[in-house]
């Protein structure tokens, strides 16, 4: 746990020395939710969910921005490009843990400087849509963002580990992008999709990380909790898998 905390802040003190940029991602973000709010609000306008809709716009735009997605896969993708892995798994902390130490520090950076300040900015437009925000959506939210969280972790995670193999992880990368935006329901509630590509978001661990926490505190049609840590433990695996092959590989390799 200190090795994984010590990473924590390593990756915190990494953040805060790049910052420059800030303001700028903090800028889109404010534009993006807003935006969201704002078209849902005028989409919706008169439905019994209109509520439901933009509190949901408002959530899917900033709590994955905690997520520190690209700051996770570059942890092991980097060291891969570098040459650097065989030093790494030679640490007495997991190559996982590291990694989830560093993506952690970033989140926390991310939280206070992105999703904080975005989401206030979000709710003052949706303030008068939060009146069925109660204390029984906060209980079935935070054990979906939980698991949320890491299972984002484990999606880049073994992403990245794949980079030993893949050399260039852009298109992987976009790839990814592409099937979150449209799986977890990123701009979209899943329960609009048409009934096939409802039942394919739903059945992908997309739709555990963006769609499940935001459609709990919206009060949109839920995510099973079973399903999410079934994401989980299968990632986990995935990951457990990956990270013994990439260890054998490198080591033959000399890192």
């Amino acid at each position: 746990m200190n090795a994984v905390l010590a990473y924590a802040r390593a990756g915190l003190l990494s953040a805060l020395a790049y910052r420059s940029g800030l303001w700028l991602t903090l800028l889109g973000a404010v534009v993006l939710v807003s935006v969201q709010v704002l078209l849902w609000k005028t989409l919706t306008a008169g439905h019994p969910q209109s509520a439901a809709y933009v509190l949901f716009a408002v959530l899917a735009r900033t709590y994955p921005l905690v997520y520190a997605e690209r700051a996770v896969f570059d942890f092991v993708a980097r060291r891969v490009r570098e040459g650097g892995l065989a030093v790494e798994l030679t640490r007495p902390v997991g190559l996982a843990a590291a990694a989830f130490g560093h993506g952690l520090g970033h989140a926390l950076f991310r939280a206070l400087f992105l999703a904080l300040p975005a989401g206030l900015v979000g709710l003052a437009w949706a303030w008068g849509d939060l009146a069925g925000v109660d204390a029984g959506r906060l209980r079935a939210f935070l054990p979906a963002f939980a698991l949320a969280f890491l299972l984002a972790f484990l999606i880049n995670h073994a992403l990245s580990l794949l980079a030993l193999w893949i050399g260039r992880p852009d298109g992987v990368l976009e790839a990814r992008d592409a099937l979150a935006l449209v799986l977890g329901g990123g701009f979209v509630p899943l329960g609009l999709y048409p009934t096939w590509l409802k039942t394919a978001a739903l059945a992908s661990p997309f739709a555990a990380v963006y769609y499940a926490p935001a459609a709990a505190l919206a009060g949109l049609e839920p995510y099973p909790l079973a399903l999410q840590a079934f994401w989980v433990l299968a990632l986990a695996l995935l990951a457990l898998v990956l990270g013994r092959r990439v260890r054998a590989r490198a080591a033959l390799a000399g890192g």
